[in-house]
């Protein structure tokens, strides 16, 4: 953490298999992890079926300010003007902005707030995501948008990668990467020409749609 500044809390952004595609921005008082796993804590309620993952969290020197401009650089992918929660926006590009105010990344090591073991979770309403139907193809290169330093090459027409040697389901290769116990959205956390995953199936599904 940079002695010069001094953080007076935390930014976050969360992401809920159970809510898929959506994510949610928020800051905690203090820039800590304890801090953070604390707000997580809070929001895990009763109501939901699964914890929510802390996808970045920064300690930051004004994080009402950064909270603010997130909900103001991203506000058309709100889902509501008095809501914390976004649509449509690749993980990654929350990332981006927030350290650039980032002191110190105060994200929880593991991800998650609880310690229990979860098997991967059906994505709801669209069909499972496989590289053949959105023109993605057998040895292509995928980036993972964390850090697109990291590579892996598409195996086959379904779901398969090669990272390093070795053949990956790749939602369990994002597992992997991420630290998490739980299995991610898959489409969100790797780009092919560009986009996400995610965004390109979006798109292609828009222009087939018409």
């Amino acid at each position: 953490m940079d002695d010069k500044l001094k953080a007076s809390g935390s930014v976050y952004f969360l992401s809920n298999n159970a809510m898929d595609g959506y994510i949610k921005v928020g800051r905690a008082d203090e820039g800590t992890v304890r801090s953070v796993v604390q707000r997580m804590s809070q929001l895990n309620t009763s109501v939901l079926p699964l914890p929510f993952d802390c996808e970045h969290a920064s300690a930051v020197a004004d994080a009402r300010a950064v909270e603010k401009a997130l909900h103001e650089a991203f506000g058309d992918y709100r889902v509501r003007p008095e809501r914390e929660f976004f649509t449509g926006l690749a993980p990654f590009r929350v990332t981006a902005i927030l350290r650039l105010f980032e002191i110190g990344n105060v994200t929880p090591g593991s991800g998650q707030t609880d310690t229990d073991e979860v098997g991967p979770i059906k994505e709801p309403r669209r069909p499972p995501f496989r590289f053949e139907p959105v023109g993605i193809p057998n040895g292509a290169i995928l980036q993972w948008a964390d850090d697109t330093t990291i590579e892996c090459q598409v195996d086959g027409n379904t779901t398969y990668v090669l990272y390093e040697g070795q053949r990956w389901a790749i939602s369990t290769l994002a597992r992997k990467l991420k630290g998490w116990k739980r299995t991610p959205s898959r489409p969100l956390y790797w780009l092919y020409e560009g986009e996400t995953l995610r965004e390109r199936q979006e798109r292609l599904e828009r222009e087939e749609a018409g």
